[in-house]
Parts: structure tokens; C-alpha cells; sequence
């Protein structure tokens, strides 16, 4: 119980700095899985209405997971 509160502090004092990092990291990782995703709507020929599906299958791949 202390440990959460411990962390919640923490997590109150972040900086700008700490949170533009995320920021990036996630805008970096989000613009891997977009590409991921593209290249097997490609792969597929080009067919549209299946974005969910290749973006389901792609963040596992950008993510390092094979399901």
C-alpha cells in the first residue's frame, strides 16, 4: 500500500521533459505500426476495408510478438 502511494508521487512530479519523451516514443512507435500496417494492406492487393485487421497484425510484428 505505501508502494502505491510512493508511485502515484512519482508520477505527479514528471516533467515536460519526461512527457515530451513519451510523447515522441509513442508518436515513433505508432508511426512503426502504421507502416507495418500499410505494408500488409499491400501485401493483401490493395484491397480497403480490412485497416483494423492489418493494424491488429501489425503491432504484435513491430512489437517483436509472433501470435
Amino acid at each position: 500500500m505505501k508502494r502505491e502511494k510512493l508511485i502515484k508521487r512519482r508520477g505527479d512530479h514528471m516533467t515536460d521533459a519526461t512527457t515530451d519523451s513519451m510523447s515522441e516514443a509513442n508518436n515513433g512507435l505508432h508511426h512503426r505500426i502504421a507502416m507495418a500496417a500499410y505494408e500488409l494492406y499491400e501485401r493483401r492487393g490493395r484491397i480497403d476495408g480490412q485497416d483494423l485487421e492489418d493494424w491488429f497484425k501489425a503491432e504484435p510484428i513491430v512489437n517483436g510478438r509472433t501470435e
